[in-house]
């Protein structure tokens, strides 16, 4: 035996056998690994899908004037600005990987994972900031603007 191989021997500690409870969550942890690239995606694509119909909904609450002029478009700029960090992180982006070093496959990976929930962390505040603004926008906005009363065409009842 050669000195090298001796101290690699006596370097080597005895551990206790792998327990069925730590194998358990180790193979859950690997699982929710593999799958956080597609819950971040699906989450950000219902955003997308929510900060749409309110910008669209917005649009029309300005035409209609249910919110104030200045507090809507504020609240429609914050959730452009969701939309934008939504779209940003549900988008793939390429990047070159060497499919034979596991690390660089990795640190992919983790780089998608985190760049994916960045943007849903932004664009979820920003949805929280700009429902909170149009929710303030219509409590200071006072009471609904009633319809201006038309005269209508008498309508005879009886025949002459």
């Amino acid at each position: 035996m050669l000195p090298n191989e001796e101290r690699k021997q006596e370097d080597v500690e005895l551990g206790e056998p792998v327990s069925a409870n730590d194998k358990f969550f180790l193979a859950w942890g690997l699982e929710s690994l593999k799958g956080s690239v597609p819950a971040l995606n699906d989450s950000l694509q219902k955003i997308v899908v929510l900060d749409t119909a309110l910008i669209g909904g917005g649009l029309v609450g300005v035409k209609e004037g249910v919110l104030l002029h200045w507090w809507a478009l504020v609240t429609l700029l914050i959730l452009v600005v969701s939309l934008v960090a939504a779209l940003y992180g549900a988008f793939p982006r390429g990047r070159n990987v060497n499919l034979l070093d596991p690390d660089d496959i990795k640190n992919n990976e983790y780089e998608a994972i985190n760049r994916k929930y960045c943007a849903l962390r932004i664009a979820f505040i920003a949805l929280a900031v700009g429902l909170f603004i149009a929710v303030v926008s219509l409590a200071f906005r006072g009471p609904a603007p009633q319809p201006a009363a038309t005269s209508s065409p008498s309508i005879p009842t009886a025949i002459d």
